[in-house]
C-alpha cells in the first residue's frame, strides 16, 4: 500500500474541487470574522460545498440594517465565497461564471428587499462589482486563511463551526477587530 502525504493528496484533486473549497472556506472566514456562529462547512465527493451559519436567511433578511452595518456584514458573507473563488483563478474583475449566481442572487435580493433599485440592464457581475467590493477587499487581505481554512476542508470533507473557529484562530497572525466579537456569540 503506497502512502501519500498531505501535499500529494492536495495535488490529485480536481480544480473544480479545489474551487469549492476556496468558495466555501472564503464564506467561513467571512462568517466567523463577522461574529456569526458557524454550524458547519463542508464539500462533498461531488464537489458541491455548503457554509451554514445559526442565521437562516428568513431571519437575517428581517434584521439586516442599512445604519449599523448588519447589511455589509450579511452582504460580506454572502460574496467573499465568490469573491474567493474569482481570486483563485485570478479574475476580479467582470468576468463572472454563471454558476457563482446563487450568492449574488441572493444578496441582491436582500438589497432589493431594503429599496435599492439597479438599473433595468444591471447584471449579477454588474451587481458584484458595485456591492462586492468589501469582500474583494477581505479575500485579498486574508488569501492565506482562506487556502490554509480550504485545504484543511478539503482533506476533512466537513467541519465543525467549533473546528473552524479554532483552526482560524491558530492561523489569524492578528485577529480582526470584528473577529472579537465572535466570542459575543457563544452561549
Amino acid at each position: 500500500m503506497c502512502s501519500h502525504s498531505i501535499r500529494d493528496k492536495l495535488k490529485m484533486i480536481s480544480k473544480e474541487f479545489y474551487r469549492t473549497a476556496i468558495h466555501e472556506a472564503g464564506h467561513a472566514c467571512a462568517s466567523w470574522t463577522e461574529g456569526c456562529r458557524l454550524v458547519h462547512t463542508k464539500i462533498n465527493e461531488s464537489g458541491e460545498g455548503e457554509t451554514l451559519t445559526t442565521h437562516p436567511v428568513h431571519k437575517i433578511l428581517h434584521t439586516i440594517d442599512w445604519k449599523n452595518g448588519t447589511l455589509k456584514s450579511f452582504l460580506n458573507c454572502l460574496l467573499v465565497g465568490p469573491a474567493a473563488e474569482l481570486f483563485s483563478d485570478g479574475k476580479m474583475g467582470r468576468e463572472f461564471p454563471p454558476h457563482l449566481d446563487d450568492d449574488v442572487l441572493t444578496a441582491w435580493q436582500y438589497v432589493k428587499s431594503r429599496g435599492w433599485r439597479a438599473p433595468p440592464d444591471f447584471t449579477c457581475a454588474d451587481f458584484f462589482v458595485y456591492w462586492g467590493g468589501p469582500a474583494r477587499l477581505f479575500v485579498v487581505s486574508y488569501n492565506r486563511e482562506i487556502r490554509l481554512l480550504a485545504n484543511k476542508l478539503i482533506l476533512q470533507k466537513k467541519m465543525s463551526g467549533q473546528e473552524v473557529a479554532i483552526f482560524l484562530e491558530s492561523i489569524f497572525k492578528t485577529m480582526p477587530l470584528k473577529a472579537l466579537k465572535h466570542d459575543q456569540h457563544k452561549g
